[in-house]
């Protein structure tokens, strides 16, 4: 439908913002999509991380566990809740997801580096 495919623009559009580090735009652009019926995990996931680096970290929350809840075989969504979790201080639920991904997803190096990261933080240390 029409209305799909200007959703599906605003979905490139959010992805082109986020590409050149414009979260703010991006998550705008997201949002927008999502108005208009481009309710996909991705759009959410997308949404969540742009949240994330504009520091709404609680509306990221939200749209990550919307996202899983649509696509719970995305390991980039369980990457996201990870992130999510370890920003709020919640390792151990951090480390559960961090670990999700990896399960679906175990020949992406970026998913252990991070699962090494919260690691590093459940011990003290600051990697």
């Amino acid at each position: 439908s029409l209305l799909s495919d200007v959703g599906s623009t605003f979905t490139r559009q959010g992805d082109a913002y986020s590409a050149l580090g414009e979260f703010a735009n991006a998550a705008k652009a997201y949002r927008r999509a999502l108005s208009l019926g481009a309710n996909a995990p991705m759009v959410h996931s997308a949404l969540a991380l742009a949240l994330l680096n504009v520091r709404e970290a609680d509306d990221a929350l939200s749209h990550a566990n919307e996202a899983w809840r649509q696509d719970p075989d995305s390991a980039q969504t369980a990457a996201t809740l990870a992130g999510i979790h370890a920003g709020f201080g919640r390792l151990s639920e951090a480390m559960r997801w961090i670990q999700d991904a990896i399960r679906l997803n175990p020949d992406a190096p970026q998913y252990h580096d991070m699962m090494n990261r919260i690691a590093g933080l459940q011990t003290g240390g600051s990697r």
